[in-house]
């Protein structure tokens, strides 16, 4: 959902107030025994940013806070925003092992203290907005004794990192304030919900409302919105000591942006018009009804374009009668139960936000053949995927659970592969001579279903110089096994408009009606849109049987 221009005016009015008339600047920072009393303020030496006290509305409720210097007062960060000063009673305290809000020059209502005493202690603040403490002659990042940047409020500035500092158990997120008047924490809190498979996520009191995630190597599985353009790049960092979500700003010398979560719970991406002097908002990630956390509920698939929620293909809705009455909560069930070691295999979905309650199985370069043999011999694992999570190439990420909170997208999105039950669907498995089960009245039918990269190995590929034929129904190409017995695939045209059960059917109609005086058929291989029927290659038989003969 697109905030009206209204609603962006609004927020932007009720996060602006006038700046202290008379308040005097020191400097950009204190040093030892230096007291910033309220009325004075500490400036950034490029003039950016503001720190100093300040109070909302009408109320005489007082708190200390940087905001940008050259704007009408828009709060970025609140020191004591669960504590305030009533009237003009605070200063800020510079001693030799860290700084102190105090009440009437006493009572200390917040502070920053180190471990050991420092040499030449100051307080600074920097051009990007970021207050430090650190030692006056160490001016490195890896100095800062304490920095802003680690406390975080509502407002991600560029350079803020939301996530974890793993060495240290660090974790920042960004909660929203309480009301328009009021900076302490609100209802609203967004954050990174896991170091293992990061995602955003915006959660109200205990409950999730949106989630944007995890992170696929480009961008927030669910997000088209926090990719690199031509106004800021998104980043994320992944490595033993950190995992973190950040951005930059393309222009940082004349562009002011910041993310904020909302009072009311909206994420947006904030910029400053210089030609119509407002904050604009460039990106807001709740884009429509689909984003809602669980829309759907399990196995439901949530279409912005489209009739809202459907049911993965293999399922039906858990309560027909709710499904009809466009209340979807509920779900969807398996048509078939999975039987685990006895056929189940894989349906690939594209253009899919991963669902939620991930998992990663390993970290490191592995393909997705691996991926998948991992899922399929833990008869608990309801899907996988392969995606870059943390930089390593490869990491295979497995869901243990029902699948919850998907979205489609017409493009981008992520692979998801889904257990399938064997009467579900004929799918290339990991083995060669896994076998599809059919029960009839007469007997017990086996058909060999075959692996695609099998089928891909024994035609070169479907190379021009193993094709042997061209026919109405598709192609044929002769192939040779790895037991050195040779094959005839015949690759069915991709517009048949059959489905994976009608493929099935006349799969096993087709070996049904087989005589000892015709070509045998071996088996068959699906994989996505493929349909792959696999012959029995005898040199002397006639061509247009492959081309022409019993087929779909």
């Amino acid at each position: 959902m697109v905030l009206s221009p209204f609603l962006i005016l609004w927020y932007v009015w009720l996060s602006s107030v006038s700046p202290p008339s008379t308040a005097a600047t020191v400097s950009d920072r204190l040093t030892q025994n230096q007291v910033l009393e309220d009325g004075q303020t500490l400036v950034s030496s490029g003039q950016r940013f503001e720190l100093g006290f300040f109070s909302r509305g009408n109320s005489s409720h007082r708190y200390l806070g940087i905001w940008y210097k050259n704007i009408t007062l828009t709060v970025v960060w609140v020191a004591n925003r669960n504590k305030y000063i009533s009237g003009q009673s605070g200063s800020l305290s510079m001693g030799s092992n860290g700084f102190s809000l105090l009440l009437n020059n006493s009572e200390k209502l917040w502070s920053v203290n180190t471990t050991r005493v420092l040499e030449s202690p100051i307080l600074q603040l920097l051009d990007n907005g970021n207050l430090v403490l650190k030692e006056e002659n160490n001016p490195d990042l890896e100095g800062y004794v304490w920095q802003s940047f680690d406390d975080i409020t509502d407002t991600l500035l560029p350079g803020m990192k939301l996530g974890w500092n793993l060495k240290t158990g660090l974790y920042r997120n960004m909660t929203s304030w309480l009301s328009a008047d009021d900076p302490s924490a609100g209802d609203y809190t967004f954050s990174l919900d896991s170091p293992e498979t990061p995602q955003l996520v915006l959660i109200k009191g205990t409950q999730k409302k949106y989630r944007w995630g995890p992170w696929d190597g480009v961008r927030f599985s669910g997000s088209n919105e926090l990719r690199s353009n031509p106004v800021f790049t998104p980043m994320f960092n992944s490595s033993r000591e950190e995992v973190y979500y950040t951005f930059e700003v393309i222009d940082q010398e004349s562009l002011l942006s910041r993310f904020v979560v909302t009072q009311d719970g909206w994420i947006q991406y904030l910029t400053w018009s210089k030609s119509s002097n407002e904050w604009v908002a460039m990106v807001t990630l709740q884009r429509d009804s689909c984003d809602r956390y669980e829309t759907c509920g399990p196995y439901g698939n949530c279409y912005s374009d489209g009739p809202k929620c459907n049911c993965l293909k293999g399922f039906t809705p858990k309560s027909p009668e709710d499904w009809s009455r466009i209340i979807w909560s509920g779900g969807c069930v398996r048509r078939w139960e999975l039987e685990c070691e006895n056929g189940d295999g894989f349906v690939k979905y594209g253009g899919m936000k991963l669902p939620d309650y991930s998992h990663l199985v390993e970290s490191r370069n592995l393909s997705l053949e691996i991926c998948e043999a991992e899922c399929l011999r833990n008869c608990s694992c309801m899907a996988f995927t392969l995606i870059d999570i943390h930089g390593s190439g490869g990491d295979c990420v497995m869901w243990f659970g029902d699948l919850v909170d998907m979205k489609h997208f017409p493009s981008g999105g992520d692979d998801l592969y889904i257990r399938m039950a064997k009467k579900e669907l004929a799918a290339c498995l990991n083995h060669p001579h896994r076998y599809l089960m059919e029960e009839t009245q007469e007997e017990d039918l086996e058909l060999a279903l075959f692996n695609l990269k099998t089928v891909l190995a024994a035609t070169d590929e479907f190379s021009f110089r193993n094709k042997i034929g061209q026919g109405g129904f598709g192609p044929v190409y002769k192939g040779v096994l790895p037991s050195k017995q040779e094959i005839a695939v015949k690759r069915l045209s991709r517009d048949s408009g059959q489905g994976l059960r009608e493929f099935k059917n006349e799969v096993i109609l087709i070996s049904k009606l087989q005589h000892r005086n015709l070509v045998k058929l071996l088996g068959c291989c699906v994989h996505g849109d493929e349909r792959m029927l696999i012959y029995e290659y005898l040199p002397n038989k006639s061509l247009d049987y492959f081309l022409f003969g019993l087929s779909i």
